[in-house]
């Protein structure tokens, strides 16, 4: 594998643009070894929205509309073998080793109200920047100065930029 890729696909309506997320050719077998040893992997979905800046003031960056940090962690519960993912604010349970990394190798359905691109002139561009990390083996602290030797444990995409077309409230 050569560095981590991540696909993007929006899908936009009037309200809102809805995020597929999805990691191509994602090191499963790491994974897998790292949650049957005792740790846990993680995944952080960074996501920007920016409107590009134009005209007279196109020498300025581009105006960041909003930003979200995605976190999710999986680990294998010992007593029964299930495969667990967590965000935060909820934890989903898989038997099957398939949809457990289907499941975390992908965010579906993540939405973005559009309120915010209505604020922009019609002829802005507004557009979407994911960017992936992925950390085979989440290090706790104290252990977290093991990172600096486990730098394959480690693998962030470039990012992807998706340009939106704003369709507009009817």
């Amino acid at each position: 594998m050569f560095g981590l890729q991540a696909e993007l696909a929006v899908r936009e309506t009037p309200e809102e643009a809805i995020l597929f997320i999805k990691i191509t050719d994602p090191p499963e077998q790491q994974i897998l070894e790292s949650l049957h040893n005792g740790t846990r992997s993680e995944i952080l979905y960074h996501i920007k929205v920016y409107a590009e800046t134009s005209g007279l003031a196109s020498f300025l960056p581009d105006k960041l509309l909003a930003e979200y940090k995605i976190l999710r962690e999986a680990s294998i519960q010992k007593y029964d073998g299930s495969y667990l993912i967590s965000d935060g604010s909820r934890q989903d349970t898989f038997l099957d080793e398939r949809l457990f990394l289907e499941s975390f190798l992908n965010l579906r359905d993540f939405r973005i109200p559009s309120g915010r691109f209505r604020e922009q002139d019609e002829n802005d561009t507004v557009y979407i920047l994911v960017r992936v990390t992925l950390s085979t083996i989440k290090l706790i602290p104290p252990m977290t100065i093991l990172k600096f030797f486990l730098p394959e444990s480690r693998m962030t995409s470039p990012w992807t930029r998706k340009t939106l077309t704003l369709p507009r409230r009817q």
